[in-house]
């Protein structure tokens, strides 16, 4: 859900910086926005190979790192006279979405399988899918409202911030039960 609301603002804002901001061509905007799906493609195939043992670890650090992009996001506008330098930030950050995004979701549904029984994950997954693609056109409404009232800038920025924040207030929680887990089974 988190990561379909926040990509809404790559998802609008990466057409307003490429076209109306830099004023990219159109064939440079397509290379930018193909670089997401092949960073995700890469991503899956990196996933195979290397399987982490915590799940939610990985979860969260794809989390930051995806809070960390969004608010990078936000410089290539100010490189407005340096339009490589700002392609080229734009490509490691559509490629850096991609790859937090498929960490992430990967990362998740494989936690869920292991904690949710065999019996209910069919209706569990349904929910949490629901509810995710409710996420998409909340946060296209959402950061299309805020992308006609702001700078683009301040939108990547904020964004990053509040998504970083987010990640942070939910690893303390987790952190601080896993903690309180061991403590508890040590006694």
């Amino acid at each position: 859900m988190f990561v379909n609301f926040f990509a809404s603002a790559i998802t609008i804002g990466l057409p307003i910086v490429a076209l109306r901001q830099l004023h990219l061509s159109n064939l440079t905007y397509s290379f930018l926005d193909s670089m997401t799906s092949v960073a995700m493609l890469l991503g899956g195939v990196l996933l195979t190979i290397h399987v982490s043992g915590d799940e939610l670890k990985t979860v969260y650090k794809s989390m930051l790192g995806f809070g960390g992009i969004l608010f990078l996001f936000g410089i290539p506008g100010l490189a407005k006279n340096h339009s490589a330098i700002a392609i080229m930030l734009l490509v490691v950050l559509t490629s850096g979405f991609g790859l937090s995004a498929v960490f992430a979701n990967t990362s998740m549904t494989t936690y869920i399988q292991k904690i949710v029984p065999n019996e209910i994950q069919g209706g569990i997954y349904s929910i949490i899918n629901a509810v995710s693609q409710l996420f998409v056109p909340l946060g296209s409404l959402g950061y299309g409202i805020l992308f006609d009232k702001f700078s683009e800038t301040i939108i990547f920025f904020a964004s990053g911030l509040i998504a970083v924040i987010g990640t942070v207030i939910v690893m303390k929680k987790y952190i601080f039960r896993k903690v309180m887990c061991s403590y508890v089974n040590k006694w």
